[in-house]
């Protein structure tokens, strides 16, 4: 995966809107870290604050070598890795962020689902899962059933 100094080159989308058509133009960043949704699921609020965002299970945190500016993107929604990535809601172990258990179905990347998704998972938020965490996570099940 991407390391820590590492130089990426991609065609990344002008909009990352689930909506929107995807037109790409040549981005080259320089990499300071990555997120895998799977391992450190998003929060609810997380989530929430950008809805309709497409995702992907890599949040690659770099700096735009143009513009001289810090960026957070979905790898996914790059061209050289497009994938269209379903989310799912799970309980996760609040200091391991390991994986305990599955919440509902897929919500696949769609405005309708993923607006779903966030009342879903604002309205389960509320709820006591004996002590387990609600995340938001790429739904990746070889990595989180022990495959990887």
């Amino acid at each position: 995966m991407l390391e820590n100094g590492q130089r990426l080159v991609v065609h990344y989308p002008v909009s990352t809107h689930i909506t929107a058509e995807p037109v790409f133009r040549r981005r080259e960043f320089l990499v300071k870290g990555v997120r895998d949704l799977v391992r450190d699921p998003l929060t609810v609020q997380e989530y929430c604050n950008r809805t309709l965002v497409r995702r992907s299970r890599w949040l690659v945190h770099a700096r735009d070598v143009q513009l001289g500016e810090w960026r957070r993107f979905y790898l996914g929604t790059t061209q050289e890795y497009w994938r269209s990535t379903p989310l799912r809601l799970g309980l996760f172990h609040p200091e391991t962020n390991r994986f305990e258990e599955l919440l509902g179905r897929p919500f696949e990347a769609t405005a309708s689902d993923r607006i779903l998704l966030a009342r879903t998972a604002l309205e389960w938020s509320g709820r006591d899962f004996d002590g387990l965490k609600l995340g938001v996570f790429a739904d990746d099940f070889d990595l989180i059933l022990g495959g990887g």
